[in-house]
């Protein structure tokens, strides 16, 4: 699975970043890590990822939201319900 993420504003730089497996206002397991490239930002490709659940984010996308992370919001900077780009 690729991805490409980015978060501005942020205090101190993104620690880690992550799909979750939830609805939009609701806590959520992490299911694919997100590991950033930059101070504010990550994108690369990750492995391990099941097709069926690649299908699933693909297919219900608004199942599943990115949070980040870093040491000033260690429980979450910033966080995005993930949609299909039209």
């Amino acid at each position: 699975m690729c991805y490409s993420w980015s978060v501005t504003n942020a205090a101190t730089p993104i620690l880690a970043a992550h799909i979750h497996h939830a609805a939009a206002g609701v806590a959520g397991p992490v299911v694919v890590p997100l590991p950033p490239t930059g101070p504010s930002s990550g994108q690369g490709c990750t492995t391990g990822v099941s097709r069926s659940l690649a299908l699933d984010i693909v297919r219900h996308p608004a199942d599943y939201y990115v949070n980040t992370h870093n040491a000033a919001f260690p429980t979450g900077v910033a966080r995005g319900q993930l949609s299909l780009m039209p």
